[in-house]
This record gives C-alpha cells, sequence and structure tokens, in this order.
C-alpha cells in the first residue's frame, strides 16, 4: 500500500488516497458488526499470503473511530462514502453499496469480497487470471441464470461504466428489488456487452 495526500477521482463522490498499485482486494462495511467481520477476514487472508502490490480497502458508512484505526492499523485502506439509496427490506437496506467498486477506476482489476466468510486458501489467483469484458463472478447455481452470487466480484473498472450501474438504483428501489445479485441481473446485458467501451 502507498498511503499519500487524499484526492477525488472524476466520477467519484468520496476521496481515495491516490495508490502507485494496480490491483486492490475491497471490502465493505456499513456496520460496526460488518466492520468486525472485514477485519477477522483480512487477519486471515493475511496469515494465508496476499500478493505483493495488492491495496487492500474497506468502502464503509461512518463506524466507530477504533475500528477504523485497527483497519489501518493492518494495512487497510479505509474510505467513507456516502449511503447509496436504500433498499426496502432493511436487512439489505445498504446492499448497493458494494458496487461503488464500479468507481475505482484508478485500478486495473478490483476483487470484492464479502467479509462474511472464511478464506481458506490464498486469493492471488483472482487477481491474475485472464478474462474479457468488464466483470465476472461466479453463478449462483441454485438460481435459473443468468444470475451471479455477488460474495465475490472480479471487475475492470477502466471498462466498467458507474453511470450504468447507477442509473438502475431508482428502478431498483421502485421495483423492490432487494439484493445485489437481483440489482445485477437488471444490469447483466449491459455488463455482458461490455459497459462503457467506446
Amino acid at each position: 500500500m502507498n498511503p499519500m495526500r487524499s484526492d477525488v477521482i472524476a466520477g467519484q463522490d468520496f476521496c481515495l488516497s491516490p495508490s502507485m498499485n494496480r490491483q486492490a482486494l475491497v471490502f465493505y462495511a456499513t456496520r460496526h458488526e460488518y466492520a468486525v467481520s472485514v477485519l477477522v477476514f483480512v487477519r486471515l487472508l493475511q496469515r494465508l499470503g496476499t500478493r505483493r502490490g495488492t491495496d487492500l480497502i474497506v468502502l464503509h458508512l461512518p463506524l466507530e473511530p477504533w475500528v477504523l484505526e485497527k483497519m489501518r492499523a493492518m494495512g487497510m485502506m479505509t474510505v467513507g462514502v456516502p449511503a447509496l439509496p436504500l433498499m426496502k427490506r432493511r436487512y439489505y437496506r445498504h446492499c448497493l453499496t458494494k458496487l461503488r467498486i464500479f468507481q475505482l477506476v484508478q485500478y486495473e482489476r478490483v476483487v470484492y469480497l464479502d467479509a462474511d466468510a472464511i478464506p481458506l486458501k490464498s486469493l492471488d489467483d483472482l487477481l491474475m487470471f485472464p478474462f474479457d469484458g468488464p466483470i465476472t463472478a461466479p453463478p449462483a447455481y441454485w438460481r435459473r441464470q443468468p444470475y451471479w452470487t455477488t460474495t465475490l466480484l472480479v471487475v475492470r473498472p477502466p471498462i466498467a461504466n458507474w453511470s450504468c450501474v447507477s442509473s438502475h438504483f431508482k428502478d431498483a428501489v421502485q421495483t423492490s428489488v432487494y439484493d445485489v445479485k437481483d440489482y445485477l441481473a437488471r444490469c447483466h446485458s449491459a455488463l455482458k456487452r461490455g459497459i462503457g467501451r467506446g
């Protein structure tokens, strides 16, 4: 990680310290309990080993100062972000926050991870395997396709278009889309075409 002065990138509505690194592992935390899950996940991941030259980023809503200090002490970049439109179901009310990974255009590749999981091996392969298009993710095998599970997303932000993704927010709220995997299914055809190209 290479902490420097805080700056704002075009298209972002939050500040992110510039970095020389071109890859990032990203988490999000919208409340204290989930922030603790991030701490646990990252500690386990660090024991397994992480690829050199990879930033660890936490996109978060307001959290207790001690949690943020602990994250920074563990080498994470903590990035406060404004709340996005709230989903109607309380459990999913902040679920769109993870879609801010599409705004991280400083990076050639972003790997997003839900923190309520346990890493069992190094995730370095996710930072290196080749793929075309702006996004790839595991299929949600329990649902009729095309649906992805968004517990893990690999994104190439420079060719992904935040304006396209965010343009569906209002529709998602009005039609009671309550989970990001449902939301991304709405954006699926645009993402498959490689949004943001040209």
